[in-house]
């Protein structure tokens, strides 16, 4: 169990990693997904820092998983589904360097974690839970009921202050 959790996406960004001789533009894989970049980051700062979420039983979980457990992040909450694939987003530069993202979701399983998915003793002995669930302005309105209302339920179980 751990102190921090951060609930949210998890997935994978393919960044441009060259073009090929054709000129052909050629993507890496990547660990992605803010609230799990988070949850690594505590866990860098020392912080005993957990990641709930969900992520398909496919080569893209498997690798996400092993990134998290190799940073030392529980994933005693990261569950795999055997019917949606795990999310991902293509990431284009700008000649100015910003960012634009195209997902790959219909639907993803990071948008499918429920609320009877958590380990509910882990999350009541947490001390901060940190959720953000899809990188959209609108992100609370687009998820799914179950994911919104697991979200919401999981935020009022800490003892300590969530943030949105």
């Amino acid at each position: 169990m751990a102190d921090f959790y951060a609930l949210g996406e998890l997935l994978i960004d393919f960044t441009p990693a060259g073009k090929t001789p054709a000129g052909i533009p050629i993507f890496e894989q990547n660990p992605g997904g803010a609230p799990a970049n988070v949850a690594v980051q505590a866990a860098r700062l020392g912080v005993s820092a957990g990641f709930i979420g969900k992520v398909g039983q496919d080569m893209f979980g498997t690798f996400l998983r092993d990134t998290l457990v190799k940073q030392n992040v529980d994933v005693e909450n990261l569950h795999f589904s055997n019917d949606t694939a795990t999310s991902l987003a293509f990431v284009q530069l700008s000649e100015s360097g910003d960012r634009d993202f195209s997902f790959y979701r219909n639907p993803g399983a990071d948008t499918q974690i429920t609320f009877d998915e958590v380990n509910k003793d882990a999350l009541a002995n947490a001390k901060v839970l940190c959720r953000r669930l899809f990188p959209t302005p609108a992100s609370t309105v687009l998820s799914p009921p179950t994911t919104r209302t697991g979200a919401h339920r999981c935020g009022q179980m800490p003892k300590s202050a969530s943030t949105p």
